[in-house]
């Protein structure tokens, strides 16, 4: 089909990390790409494409159409998770929107949020403090992954609701706040980390690089020395990231 063109290499990753369930909520939904894709590939029964801007929705709804899957995917006008009833759906993908307002999402929504077994989220920002505050909404992060694509670069994760687990198995290693021993794994994703991830090499690479020319021209210039702090603390955790991959 001609629309899987459109799906970028950020979409491919965060369907990747999607496990099959009955219904899924595609929040923020755009173009509908991801919803397709979850469909075609099987991982989803149903999809319903949520987005809270109407443009986006009615792309969406005719690409979605001329695929021939909307029998399977229902578009709905949603603010996050708002519009939807508690069981309605097992799991959610979050993808292209900012770390705090993916929060926002997931925490204005606890009925519904308490029946979702699975989480996939890819926030543009402050992606420590998602990490971070995961915990306390009862998820467990248990994969990672990171791309490149034209010139910039995105993390994704993926997050199971501990209550949900079966009895028997074993928690994700990730699973409470001490296993996230550092700012580091926080910063840049325990998972990543220690898969020592190639993508994440190269971004730490190139920001460690950048900062230092930084450093040196405040350092030269003797001005701003709060913002020089904040820079020398950053380049801490960017080594302490960067020797993850030193280790045999």
């Amino acid at each position: 089909m001609g629309d899987m063109m459109n799906l970028s290499m950020r979409m491919k990753a965060v369907t990747d990390l999607m496990r099959p369930a009955a219904v899924i909520a595609d929040i923020g939904c755009d173009h509908g790409y991801v919803s397709m894709e979850m469909i075609r590939r099987g991982i989803a029964d149903r999809v319903i494409a949520a987005d809270v801007r109407t443009g986006p929705l009615a792309i969406a709804r005719a690409n979605i159409e001329e695929a021939g899957l909307s029998e399977r995917i229902e578009t709905r006008l949603s603010d996050g998770l708002r519009g939807f009833a508690p069981g309605e759906v097992q799991a959610a993908v979050i993808a292209g929107m900012g770390g705090d307002l993916c929060l926002r999402i997931l925490k204005a929504s606890p009925e519904v949020l308490s029946g979702v077994s699975r989480l996939v989220l890819q926030p543009q920002s402050e992606i420590a403090r998602v990490r971070e505050e995961i915990f306390s909404l009862g998820f467990a992060i248990d994969a990672e992954d990171m791309v490149e694509e034209d010139h910039k670069f995105y993390m994704m994760f993926s997050a199971v609701n501990v209550k949900m687990l079966p009895e028997d198995s074993l928690m994700p290693e990730g699973f409470s706040r001490e296993a996230w021993g550092s700012a580091a794994e926080y910063e840049y994703g325990r998972f990543l980390l220690r898969q020592r991830h190639p993508v994440l090499k190269r971004f730490l690479d190139r920001e460690y690089e950048k900062t230092c020319r930084l450093l040196e021209e405040l350092r030269a210039r003797g001005v701003h020395p709060e913002r020089l702090a904040q820079l020398e603390a950053e380049q801490d955790v960017r080594r302490e990231a960067l020797s993850y991959y030193e280790m045999q």
